[in-house]
């Protein structure tokens, strides 16, 4: 009778800039996996980085045929690389991690050990503390407040991208083709059962993220996930309204009644601009999501593989239309 064969992870990260932390990344993951008697191969997404990312792999590859390079066009973005490789992936369970070692490559173990001993299709990460400058932990927080009050449904708190999912858990994850991706509301719309973990994670002074990269990625996150704004624009133009219809009966009663006429042009002004700004904001946000859904009518590809250490045929069904498996 033949022995049962060890799982398979795989081990899904994007590149952009993440030369330097390549190999040290590969032999801490290796060890973590290898130590719960599993077997493994890596899918390193390379988003368009500017440096020798794709080199590196390469190198990995020539010691280790189970190291794969999945190399994009152009820098389309972490989501949509990250998408790429989940369905390009082929293991029995599937681990997502950032490469640049914030999120330690050790924590699959503790991950791994929750989602088997808990019987879960997912286990993922948060932060138990929040790292970084007072401005970034105070911008992050305002993030995550913004998506719990904003999205239809619970989005955890200083979630990170560590996470190890199963087989069917991830073919769900792949079923999504909206244009404009957010992998962390994708996660918990996916459904199934799953458990955040407390994690660690350090905080490294150099970042490829600017500030205004971060802030398009946040208003991106939000008008991708929810149309909550929308309610609220509505409740904030209804209560305007009702609050100058107030304010029109008061200023009659106080003409009619008692003689008193308000006078001046500030009043006018004042009025004038907080309507004017109003419509501007409410424009805009409209116009966000009407570009949204211009662009989702394209049905342009979330991403191009340039070309891929993947046999052909994987290639193929991770590039055709993915399909959700009967559960």
């Amino acid at each position: 009778m033949l022995a049962a064969q060890p799982a398979t992870v795989s081990v899904v990260t994007s590149l952009y800039r993440s030369a330097p932390f390549i190999y040290e990344f590969f032999m801490r993951t290796r060890a973590a996996i290898e130590s719960q008697s599993l077997q493994y191969e890596f899918i390193f997404v390379d988003d368009g980085s500017p440096d020798d990312s794709a080199e590196k792999v390469l190198e990995l590859r020539q010691t280790d045929e189970r190291v794969h390079l999945i190399k994009l066009s152009r820098n389309h973005g972490q989501q949509r690389a990250i998408m790429a490789g989940l369905r390009l992936a082929r293991g029995d369970y599937v681990f997502v991690i950032d490469v640049d070692l914030e999120e330690r490559p050790e924590d699959f173990v503790t991950l791994f050990q929750t989602l088997t001993e808990w019987h879960l299709d997912a286990a993922y990460g948060v932060m138990n503390r929040r790292e970084g400058t007072f401005v970034r932990r105070f911008l992050g927080g305002i993030f995550h407040r913004l998506m719990t009050k904003l999205s239809s449904i619970p989005i955890p708190k200083d979630q990170l991208w560590s996470r190890v999912m199963t087989r069917r858990y991830t073919n769900a994850v792949c079923s999504f083709s909206e244009d404009h991706l957010y992998l962390g509301g994708v996660f918990q719309l996916v459904g199934f059962e799953q458990r955040a973990v407390e994690l660690t994670k350090s905080f490294k002074r150099s970042t490829s993220y600017s500030f205004t990269r971060r802030a398009v990625a946040a208003i991106d996150a939000i008008t991708s996930l929810s149309v909550a704004p929308l309610f609220y624009l509505c409740s904030i133009g209804l209560s305007l309204v009702v609050l100058c219809l107030i304010a029109s009966v008061l200023v009659v009663i106080q003409r009619l009644a008692f003689g008193i006429a308000v006078e001046g042009w500030t009043t006018l002004v004042i009025g004038s601009t907080l309507l004017g700004g109003f419509i501007i904001f409410a424009q805009g946000v409209i116009g966000i999501y009407v570009g949204k859904i211009y662009l989702q009518v394209k049905q342009r590809p979330l991403y191009i593989v340039e070309s891929s250490t993947l046999e052909d045929g994987a290639l193929e069904s991770a590039t055709a239309e993915p399909v959700l498996q009967e559960i």
